[in-house]
């Protein structure tokens, strides 16, 4: 199995997000790696999503809250 995802990376229309490659024995099993390698991809990456947005909204109440202090609102 090898995958390359194009993180941190600014990507134009038609590029490769993704690639991922899996070789084995025969169609069957190539087909339930490729399922679960993509579901396992999926999982992280929602993770990360979740992650992200709980700091993003985190460091948003900051900025408000300090906003709001320094103006005395």
């Amino acid at each position: 199995i090898l995958v390359n995802i194009a993180e941190d990376v600014d990507l134009a229309v038609g590029e490769d997000v993704m690639i991922l490659a899996v070789a084995g024995d025969i169609r069957e099993n190539v087909i339930a790696v490729l399922k679960d390698t993509l579901d396992e991809i999926k999982t992280v990456l929602a993770e990360r999503l979740r992650a992200n947005k709980a700091l993003l909204d985190a460091s948003l109440r900051a900025l408000e809250k300090g906003f709001a202090e320094a103006f005395d609102m």
